[in-house]
């Protein structure tokens, strides 16, 4: 968990970071996806869709599309074994309800000849807004975490 919280903290608050550095923050999270499916597989579809500018750039939204439908598939396949926490499934369904309209709005609409980059900024700040939330989450999950629990000590 603390390698989450400063791999998140160094990519909130580094001076030149780039977008795909947000996948040095996703694995330590991919890893706890064991015990907590619901917000590991929230964080990395926030984390892929964050780079969603570059992978439209290169020409490959039909691949990250197609990703990001089987990273759903398996995080729902989760949900259904796992729903213990209510307002986290809240937040990832409203969470991919915007980004979904964000990825449309950029897919189908031109930007304004004044903000060519306007669309891109869009979703760099709803995912940092995002980043923001997961690291307060795991900060929280962290210094409120009980080091004894789940340890069963076997007397002789």
């Amino acid at each position: 968990m603390s390698m989450i919280n400063t791999s998140l903290a160094f990519y909130l608050f580094g001076y030149q970071v780039h977008e795909k550095s947000i996948l040095l923050a996703c694995l330590p999270c991919v890893l706890l996806s064991l015990e907590d499916g619901v917000l590991a597989t929230y964080f990395a579809c926030v984390a892929s869709a964050s780079m969603f500018p570059l992978w439209k750039k290169d020409g490959l939204t039909r691949a990250y599309f197609a990703c990001q439908a089987m990273l759903l598939a398996i995080g729902f396949w989760d949900l259904r074994r796992n729903t213990q926490d209510r307002f986290t499934l809240r937040c990832f369904v409203v969470s991919l309800g915007v980004l979904l309209v964000t990825h449309a709005i950029d897919l189908c609409l031109e930007p304004p000849e004044s903000f060519p980059y306007a669309f891109d900024l869009m979703i760099s700040a709803i995912s940092f807004v995002h980043f923001v939330g997961f690291a307060i989450s795991y900060n929280v999950k962290l210094w409120l975490h009980d080091p004894d629990e789940g340890v069963k000590i076997k007397r002789l």
